[in-house]
């Protein structure tokens, strides 16, 4: 069929033809790396005019027209001739008659009808663009290109030089289709057809480095199948950044953006809980995504044979086939490259990580700690000291990933538009939306929160928040840095840095006074109890009534009770058990675990806050 349709073109153009078909076929046979420039054609190259004046220009105008009308049938010269006359006054409608006969693929009438407009619109450098141009395209370029060099000497046009270099280009003459490329980008530099003619004229010169400036433009602003040939036939290697413009964001970067690092326990209990949203929020994308793989299934086997072949029939699609295949190979490269930055990262976590476990237990094994709140104090340092650590390393992280991913997959969700049907489209975004927020959520979790960090603020944040003051409990001993007790018969002295008291009875024990120093008050108790003493060790139980005054009359009153050992020796007294009282004041309870210090509170309700 190929054949058949090339012997009924007119000889100029069945030479043209029959050279393209030859390259094509060395293509397919592997040779055509050293055919993707045309040969040089002096046949043709010899034969195109020099056209110095307007008188010129016009008069081979005319010798094209009475060429064109004795090789087309009278029957589309009369189409032409009444198209031509129903808009010849409309200057807009006249110029769109040869193109859209083009278009249609209708050759020999837009040949005729663009030279009849060139001639009627002599001074409307459009209507003699639209004929050079469809000279080259349908196969006469040494026609073109007396018109395009007269047009640019008239007013140097970044078009009309990059249609002449194509037209060079196409008879083989490298050197001035290098010339005319450059004159077009020197006065535009965003004509991809420019870049692209640039680009393969550089990778024939083995000049690969220097082309990839002009591939990536090319492809930035248009597309060409010969140019991707290439591309692929010589390996390379392109940067997609530089070939992208700013598209439709399906995912912006601010609603996306991982948790950041935090520095404090408060803000690691917030992020901890946002992360837990964010893993609800994924297994629904990851539903939808499921929900629409039925859809997808549709068309499977042909986006399957696309992805194997790389074969989109339509020049658009096949852009974005390219333009998505090279996207995908980006991103990976792109994390390949960084591949040892995340790393250096991830183990300068674990390292603050295992430093942090380390050292906790090293403080339980050598120390001891007179309250929870103490054992708290000793995390939250060693917490404190993990999250300052892994601040800036969990930063760099999302740095190196955040906005490139995002970046990346709203490009090729804009290419996937023109590939996808939108059943097909829909599950592609969703399945990339789950892979968005599947990042978002891992980056938010380079700074390890589980399982330690996030059980230190958990076990510890109230008890940190709300550290105990030994002047908030009434009623209950406590220790200081000295306390003497003086055993008797039937009684006591006891002396402490609080104040001093007197106890007595057997059976039911009267601490008949009981002055405490930092309040200013006087507490009297009675009730049963009894106590045994060895030596210096004693150990007792006892429930009593209280009754606690001052200058002003009573301030509280209520029962309180103990549960108690003690050790006594010489100026310290060392206490273990339990302790506690309901009052007006309130109720409260507190442990003493024998060490000597402070009692810890355990328990506390005070009814005035």
């Amino acid at each position: 069929m190929m054949d058949e349709a090339i012997q009924k073109l007119p000889p100029e153009q069945r030479v043209m033809a029959e050279q393209m078909m030859r390259q094509q076929l060395q293509k397919i046979n592997g040779t055509a790396a050293t055919t993707t420039i045309p040969a040089r054609n002096n046949d043709l190259l010899a034969k195109v005019p020099k056209l110095a004046t307007a008188e010129q220009y016009n008069s081979f105008l005319e010798k094209l027209k009475q060429q064109a009308t004795s090789k087309i049938d009278a029957e589309k010269i009369n189409a032409v001739k009444q198209l031509i006359e129903k808009y010849k006054k409309n200057k807009t409608g006249l110029n769109n008659i040869p193109v859209t006969l083009f278009m249609q693929g209708q050759t020999e009438a837009a040949i005729y009808a663009a030279i009849i407009c060139a001639q009627l619109n002599d001074n409307i450098q459009l209507s003699q663009s639209n004929l050079a141009f469809i000279l080259h395209q349908t196969g006469y370029p040494q026609y073109a290109l007396p018109l395009l060099e007269y047009q640019v000497t008239q007013k140097p046009d970044a078009v009309l030089y990059n249609n002449a270099g194509q037209c060079y280009f196409t008879l083989g003459d490298t050197a001035k289709a290098m010339r005319y490329f450059t004159a077009a980008l020197r006065l535009n530099d965003n004509i991809a057809e420019a870049h692209c003619g640039t680009a393969l004229l550089l990778i024939a010169q083995k000049k690969d480095a220097e082309a990839t400036v002009h591939i990536q433009k090319a492809f930035r602003d248009g597309y060409s199948s010969l140019l991707e040939d290439a591309v692929t036939d010589h390996n390379i290697k392109l940067s997609a950044d530089k070939m992208i413009k700013p598209v439709e964001e399906y995912f912006k970067p601010v609603d996306f953006a991982p948790l950041p690092p935090v520095r404090d326990r408060e803000s690691l209990i917030k992020k901890y809980e946002k992360a837990e949203q964010l893993e609800s929020i994924l297994a629904r994308w990851q539903a939808m995504s499921d929900a629409t793989a039925g859809s997808f299934k549709t068309g499977n086997a042909a986006w399957e044979q696309n992805k194997v072949t790389g074969i989109v029939s339509r020049p658009f699609k096949r852009k974005a086939w390219f333009m998505s295949r090279l996207l995908t190979l980006d991103l990976q490269h792109y994390i390949q490259d960084n591949v040892m930055a995340l790393q250096r990262v991830g183990k300068k976590i674990e390292q603050e990580y295992s430093k942090m476990e380390k050292g906790i237990d090293a403080e339980y094994k050598t120390g001891s700690f007179n309250s929870l709140y103490d054992q708290c104090k000793m995390k939250e340092k060693y917490l404190d000291g993990y999250l300052n650590a892994t601040f800036v390393s969990a930063k760099e992280a999302e740095n190196i990933l955040h906005l490139k991913l995002i970046n990346n997959i709203n490009q090729q969700l804009h290419w996937f538009n023109f590939l996808l049907e939108p059943d097909e489209f829909k599950h592609q975004y969703f399945g990339l939306g789950t892979y968005v927020l599947s990042s978002q959520l891992s980056l938010s979790r380079t700074q390890r929160m589980y399982p330690l960090p996030i059980n230190i603020v958990t076990a510890c944040n109230e008890v940190l928040n709300h550290p105990p003051n030994p002047d908030d409990i009434e009623g209950v001993e406590g220790k200081c840095s000295y306390s003497f007790k003086i055993p008797a018969v039937i009684g006591s002295i006891k002396f402490t840095c609080d104040g001093w008291e007197v106890e007595g009875g057997e059976g039911i024990v009267i601490n008949f006074i009981k002055k405490n120093n930092k309040k200013n008050d006087w507490t009297i108790a009675f009730g049963p109890g009894v106590e045994e003493h060895i030596g210096p060790q004693s150990a007792g139980i006892k429930a009593q009534f209280y009754i606690s005054c001052n200058d002003d009359g009573p301030t509280d009153m209520g029962f309180r009770g103990e549960i108690k050992s003690e050790l006594n020796v010489i100026a310290k007294q060392y206490e273990a058990g339990y302790a506690g009282q309901i009052g007006i004041s309130g109720i409260s309870a507190v442990v003493m675990d024998g060490s000597g210090n402070d009692a810890t509170p355990i328990f506390k309700y005070d009814p005035k806050k």
